[in-house]
């Protein structure tokens, strides 16, 4: 079997290092497509046809292929130059397109989210202004404005807040003690009273009244 040709095996050879290939002197585009295909840089391409001229009028298909890995909906933008030479141009003109555009939608995406937030803010500072409204929490939680409260002594004194409380001596004592005593006796009496039918009352009247007159006949 005989040796395989030089040049292929320097095209493999060149495949395999395809990332250090930064000139291909005076060669012919045609002898070295298959490994300039392999190249995924479009940096890398584009120094190639700087240090080699040559080759530029014939890599339009390669920068076809880098326009279609990198640009969305490329085939709704105009992309084929006039000049053949041209295509890497043609490629980093919508790539700078399409990265402004980028750069559109992300300022509008962060205007709508801030105009979101702004709005959350007014309607929960809405909010909290209704839940303390000063004219809601007054009637809901009225005060009184009528003056001091009067405070009752455990020994049934009343006395306004912030007057001494009087101290009750021993004859104070038993006078409050005989006052209620006659108070609770008068209660007693009234309560008797009105518990007696009222035809008895009819009769006791009659008789204190004769008992009175007898009384004055004597």
């Amino acid at each position: 079997m005989p040796a395989p040709p030089l040049l292929d095996m320097t095209k493999r050879r060149l495949q395999r290092s395809i990332d250090l290939v930064v000139d291909v002197g005076d060669i012919p585009f045609h002898v070295l497509e298959s490994v300039l295909k392999k190249i995924e840089n479009p940096k890398q391409l584009r120094e190639i046809e700087a240090n080699s001229p040559h080759i530029a009028e014939d890599t339009g298909p390669l920068w076809l292929n880098f326009i279609k890995r990198d640009i969305q909906n490329w085939e709704q933008k105009p992309h084929k130059p006039r000049n053949p030479a041209m295509w890497c141009k043609v490629y980093y003109k919508l790539r700078r397109e399409q990265e402004e555009e980028i750069v559109k939608q992300q300022d509008a995406l962060k205007a709508a989210l801030k105009k979101t937030e702004q709005e959350r803010k007014k309607n929960t500072s809405t909010l909290l202004d209704r839940a303390y409204d000063p004219v809601v929490h007054r009637r809901l939680h009225p005060t009184s404005t009528s003056g001091p409260s009067l405070t009752k002594d455990p020994r049934n004194y009343t006395y306004m807040p912030g007057e001494p409380k009087k101290r009750l001596t021993g004859r104070g004592i038993m006078a409050k003690i005989q006052h209620q005593a006659q108070a609770s006796l008068s209660a007693k009496k009234s309560t008797s009273l009105m518990n007696v039918p009222t035809h008895l009352l009819s009769s006791r009247t009659k008789t204190l009244k004769h008992g009175v007159g007898g009384s004055s006949s004597i």
